[in-house]
């Protein structure tokens, strides 16, 4: 630049205007940094709000679980006891039953038998002409004996029966409700599992962004602040040139000035 044909006034405006040019950049950089936060601020903010919610949604999940198990503990403490007790009854009940049957069948054999006895006894001191009527007794108390224990054998099938199939039911009753309880209980702890899981998986994506979205944030104010620093290098070397100028072109005018015939 020829400071001696240059205009100190037209130097100063150029300054002006180059300073107004680097300004108006750094502003621009600036209000890209500043949105650059905000949006690094607001996706910090949408995500830990996530992930607040996914907190409370799995404590409140947990909540709701445990107050299942709760309810399937009561329902099991108060029904096992009920079954446990009427499978108890029935098998009271069967051998009360089997005992009485027993007693009753064993006296009317027992009476046959004294019968049988006597008449066995009768037999022994007997003429011949009273044979054939003892025989004829005998012969019909041992058929009664034979029909006892025929009768005896088909009730005890009949009760033993009747009892397998009450104590198979409240047995089955049992296994139902035991069967039930496991099952809710693994499907409870699967549901417990299942939401542990899904919180971890929402917090690591989340924080995945957060990382992410801190990462471009970064970068961006690396980037900005590189493109300030070599434009403020750029401006303060254009600047200080353009002072020279200046100063040179007010110098060359004293000088001119001075060396004029009208001085």
């Amino acid at each position: 630049m020829n400071s001696g044909n240059t205009d100190p006034r037209s130097l100063l405006i150029s300054l002006q205007e180059l300073s107004t040019d680097y300004h108006k950049e750094v502003a621009e950089m600036n209000k890209i940094l500043f949105q650059a936060k905000e949006r690094y601020q607001l996706t910090l903010n949408e995500n830990n709000e996530k992930i607040q919610r996914a907190q409370d949604q799995m404590s409140e999940e947990n909540i709701l679980i445990q107050k299942e198990f709760e309810e399937l503990r009561k329902m099991y403490e108060k029904n096992l006891p009920s079954l446990n007790e009427e499978k108890i009854m029935i098998q009271s009940q069967y051998y009360k039953e089997k005992s009485k049957f027993d007693c009753d069948f064993q006296t009317k054999v027992n009476e046959a038998t004294n019968k049988l006895s006597e008449m066995n006894v009768k037999l022994m001191a007997m003429s011949k002409e009273g044979v054939q009527e003892i025989e004829e007794s005998r012969a019909q108390i041992e058929r009664e004996i034979a029909e006892l224990n025929a009768e005896y054998r088909e009730n005890l099938s009949t009760i033993d029966a009747s009892y397998k199939k009450e104590l198979s039911a409240v047995n089955q009753h049992i296994q139902d409700l035991t069967n039930y309880v496991n099952e809710t209980t693994l499907k409870l702890n699967q549901r417990r599992e299942q939401s542990s899981k899904d919180y971890h998986l929402s917090v690591e994506r989340l924080t995945q962004e957060n990382n992410a979205a801190g990462e471009e944030y970064n970068a961006t104010c690396i980037s900005i602040s590189q493109n300030i620093r070599i434009r403020t290098q750029n401006y303060e070397n254009s600047a200080a040139g353009i002072r020279n100028a200046i100063e040179g072109a007010i110098n060359y005018q004293k000088r001119q000035v001075v060396h004029s015939p009208f001085a």
